[in-house]
């Protein structure tokens, strides 16, 4: 099947064909659903990822690529003791785990969750990678006091990278119009936004003394069917956007897990 699904998307004939000509290329294939391509290689794995992310580029095709490492034991089932699978679960069929938002000592560092609906969402796409780039975006908006928070850069392909960014709702039009004339300035791909977002998140004066935090964090959202769209952490806060539909679910499930309580 997969000639016939590598032409449903741009690249993915010319990558099947091209990628398995390396020589430390054992094997190559459409990853899931595609568009993503699964290559296994010897040696020189970044070689075979950039080459693939190249063939997406002549067919304008944006794309970045991950090096992943390999397991040797595969999946292991372990049965576990019913006084082990007792203290796994909090009951009521929640699927959580008993011990969430505790340090090692047993001591609660989440004091609060928090939840924000006005914030905005902002991404300057395919920016040049080279030093001082950012600087420049974030000196021309706080030269107009609009404040940014969630900065988040992701690694792309080739020597571009994107840059998203929370604001206030209040001021995304002025921070649109900055982005815009940057966007232009730097010969950048574009902006994008998104209003329909919000924050939630879990606060503590001592939330970096326990390092399960954002795992925890994560499952609880997940068993809710809660997407997360950016993450950020410091010291005292782990904080991640999500749909705005979904901040009360997500305020209300953090709540009862970290603080005992329901909003």
């Amino acid at each position: 099947h997969q000639p016939f699904r590598a032409r449903l998307f741009p690249g993915g004939e010319a990558i099947l064909e091209e990628v398995r000509k390396i020589p430390q290329c054992a094997g190559v294939a459409i990853s899931g659903s595609g568009p993503s391509m699964l290559a296994f290689t010897s040696h020189d794995a970044h070689v075979v990822a950039e080459l693939m992310c190249s063939i997406f580029s002549r067919y304008n095709v944006r794309s970045r690529f991950f090096v992943l490492s390999e397991s040797a034991e595969g999946a292991k089932i372990v049965k576990l003791g019913e006084d082990r699978r007792d203290s796994l679960l909090l009951g009521k069929g929640s699927g959580i785990p008993m011990g969430y938002g505790q340090d090692p000592s047993g001591h609660c560092v989440v004091e609060r969750v928090i939840s924000d609906p006005d914030v905005a969402k902002i991404a300057v796409l395919g920016v040049p990678d080279v030093p001082g780039i950012a600087a420049r975006l974030f000196s021309s908006l706080a030269a107009r006091d609009v404040g940014a928070e969630m900065i988040v850069q992701s690694v792309m392909r080739g020597e571009t990278n994107d840059i998203a960014f929370i604001i206030k709702k209040s001021r995304l039009e002025e921070a649109i119009s900055i982005c815009t004339e940057f966007s232009s300035v730097v010969q950048s791909q574009g902006v994008t936004f998104d209003t329909d977002v919000a924050k939630v998140g879990l606060m503590g004066e001592h939330l970096a003394g326990c390092p399960s935090i954002p795992s925890q964090m994560f499952t609880v959202l997940a068993s809710k069917e809660i997407n997360i769209d950016m993450i950020a952490a410091a010291s005292t806060v782990m904080a991640c956007i999500v749909a705005s539909r979904d901040m009360d679910k997500a305020a209300s499930a953090l709540s009862e897990v970290f603080l005992g309580c329901v909003r």
